[in-house]
């Protein structure tokens, strides 16, 4: 059985499907951004029992961390992107659990925090406005990565699923960021 057989079944045989694949080695014919994608997708239905939303979430987490694994680093923000977005979607939907492998909103606040703490959080001010300081590309990037991680960010501080001073600071700088 291939995979669009067993995903219009269920998440329970998706997930076994995968274990398989990944226990026996991948073929190089696995989409693993489009099953992630397609996971993710079953994951936002809300007609769907919570607890099947929850296990497609984790293929499509575990879909998109397989395709990380083999893409160089600098590659890795799209899916990483598509992770967050998947968690705070679920968390806006089903609540924030502390701990819990997907519904834990400081997942969420660490992945920023990391990409802050790359850069120096405390040099952030010093590149702004950073159109006119002639900042490398790899510093541009770094620092538009903090920008699209704020934004997955923003929608759970605006529910006030997470607060943090660290996160409101980051706020305040997110408009003058690239």
């Amino acid at each position: 059985m291939e995979i669009d057989e067993v995903a219009k079944k269920s998440a329970v045989l998706a997930i076994q499907w995968f274990d398989a694949k990944e226990k026996n080695g991948f073929s190089s014919d696995v989409n693993f951004d489009g099953l992630g994608f397609c996971a993710a997708n079953n994951a936002r239905d809300e007609e769907l029992p919570c607890e099947e939303r929850l296990l497609w979430a984790e293929l499509s987490n575990r879909a998109y961390s397989e395709s990380e694994r083999r893409l160089p680093e600098s590659e890795r923000g799209a899916t990483e992107l598509s992770q967050m977005n998947l968690r705070a979607c679920l968390i806006l939907s089903m609540g924030q659990q502390a701990g819990h492998k997907i519904l834990d909103a400081n997942v969420i606040l660490d992945w920023l925090f990391c990409a802050a703490d790359k850069v120096g959080e405390s040099k952030l001010e010093s590149y702004l406005p950073w159109h006119e300081k002639g900042i490398s590309r790899e510093l541009m990037l770094d620092l538009r990565a903090i920008k699209n991680r704020l934004n997955v960010c923003e929608l759970l501080y605006d529910k006030k699923i997470v607060e943090s001073e660290r996160l409101e600071y980051l706020l305040k700088i997110k408009k003058d960021l690239p």
